[in-house]
Order: structure tokens, then C-alpha cells, then sequence
């Protein structure tokens, strides 16, 4: 029975230290012991080391894309959008609108090449500065630059 105090009550001498409320099992797999013995995770939910090396995630990746062409925008003096994902739009790959006063550019990641995500993120920064297509390739190109330098010292 558990005490007022919403612990488990204390195992008297000699008995199993285990002690669960009534109805509950023991949970299934390795202990603790074993999992710190043979060098897996003890609470199970890390991949073993060595695993996921060099692996990034879309996520991060986009983060990184977002930060670089955005340092690059405002050394322009261009000025930045909010940048999410996904969108809120089901079957869309971009929206850009408006939320109190700022433009917030959200961006579908999963199932896209990199190099197109990275391209709305570049457009989503001229369109929310009212670049004119046509005059918007030289920028363009200093944009996707700063990409490309930041890919390169990851790489």
C-alpha cells in the first residue's frame, strides 16, 4: 500500500528490494546493471556511441542553412523573416505570412533535397524584402554563398 505521501512504502529487512505498488510488473529487458555492464544506455534510449557519427539532422541542418544565409542577408542590409517548420498547410512546400507585424517563411523539410530547402530559405528572404525577380541575382548568388562556405567547413 503507498503512504500519504504518494511514495512507495519502505521494504521491510530481508524482503525484495523491488517493491511495487500492486499491479505492476516488473519492467521487461535488461536491468540497469546489465545495461551499464555490457555499455548500453541506462535508461534506454541512446543508439550506442560511434552510431550516429557524422549524421545531421534535416532539422539541423536548416538551422544552419537559416543562420548562414541570415548573417549574410543582414551584412546586405536586408532584413530577416521568421524562419519555421513545417508549414501549416498540408501538401505545401513553402508559405510566407504575416504574424503580428513579422513575416514567419515556413518551410517543408522532410522529402526534399537540401539544396531546395535551401533555395526557399533564399527566397523567402527576397520576398520579404520586395527584391524584384530580375534584380535579385546578384544576391541570389551571395546568399547561397554564404551557404556553401558554411557546408564547406562542416564538410
Amino acid at each position: 500500500m503507498w503512504t500519504s505521501g504518494g511514495r512507495p512504502p519502505e521494504p521491510a529487512a530481508g524482503t525484495d528490494t523491488d517493491a511495487r505498488p500492486p499491479g505492476r510488473a516488473k519492467p521487461a529487458g535488461p536491468s540497469v546493471a546489465r545495461r551499464q555492464t555490457v555499455g548500453i544506455d541506462p535508461v534506454g534510449l541512446s543508439p550506442p556511441k560511434g552510431m550516429i557519427g557524422g549524421m545531421a539532422s534535416d532539422t539541423v541542418n536548416f538551422s544552419a542553412a537559416v543562420r548562414a544565409v541570415a548573417q549574410e542577408a543582414r551584412s546586405l542590409g536586408l532584413a530577416v523573416p521568421g524562419f519555421r517548420s513545417p508549414p501549416g498547410l498540408a501538401g505545401v512546400d513553402r508559405t510566407i505570412r504575416q504574424s503580428r507585424g513579422a513575416l514567419i517563411v515556413a518551410i517543408r523539410l522532410r522529402g526534399r533535397p537540401f539544396a531546395d530547402v535551401v533555395a526557399d530559405v533564399v527566397d523567402g528572404i527576397l520576398v520579404a524584402n520586395g527584391v524584384p525577380r530580375g534584380r535579385d541575382l546578384g544576391i541570389r548568388r551571395q546568399l547561397l554563398a554564404a551557404v556553401e562556405a558554411v557546408s564547406c567547413r562542416a564538410a
